[in-house]
């Protein structure tokens, strides 16, 4: 955080800075500053969804929906309504707030815009690092959407959805435990 910090007072008008600042402070549990490196990515950078999609996991982490629903709003609408992350995250929080047919309503959308930029990262030729953290993300989507159609019953589309996130790269959720539990169900 110190380098975090040192990066800012050297670049204080690029938002990236207190973005990964409060994305540290986030994962340390350090919610209030991590609201305030956010609202300051926000403020430097209006039109960038991740500032506002980071206040509302803030949010979300203390079971505040409605809250972080409006804030993914606004990370939506900064987006112009074409992020698949902001999408994902927004079916993350419909999910946790008992909402599971608007999860899978956003899940189902932002995987498929995820789908199209990995692919065009791809055709680019991007580097591997970039595809690789993007294949991550999107791993972590289908996850979350398997985890809402596993809550249904649903168990073959589960169970796609499970494979696909470990074909992508999420080692973590890919137990085979997890996958035998859903076969078996």
């Amino acid at each position: 955080a110190e380098d975090l910090a040192e990066f800012i007072s050297l670049e204080p008008e690029d938002p990236e800075g207190p973005l990964v600042l409060g994305r540290a402070r986030e994962f340390q549990g350090d919610w209030s500053r991590a609201q305030a490196a956010f609202e300051k990515a926000a403020s430097l950078a209006p039109g960038d969804p991740r500032p506002w999609a980071g206040l509302a996991r803030l949010r979300a982490a203390r079971k505040r929906w409605e809250e972080a629903l409006s804030l993914l709003k606004q990370a939506d609408a900064a987006a112009g309504g074409k992020d698949g992350a902001t999408l994902v995250e927004r079916g993350r929080v419909q999910a946790a707030a008992g909402r599971p047919a608007s999860a899978l309503e956003d899940f189902e959308i932002g995987i498929g815009f995820g789908e199209n930029r990995l692919g065009d990262l791809q055709r680019a030729g991007a580097k591997p690092v970039v595809i690789h953290e993007f294949q991550e993300e999107l791993a972590l989507a289908y996850l979350s959407r398997g985890g809402v159609l596993e809550g249904q019953g649903r168990l073959a589309p589960a169970l796609a959805d499970f494979e696909e996130a470990c074909r992508l790269g999420a080692a973590a959720g890919c137990s085979d435990s997890l996958l035998a539990g859903c076969v078996a169900s």
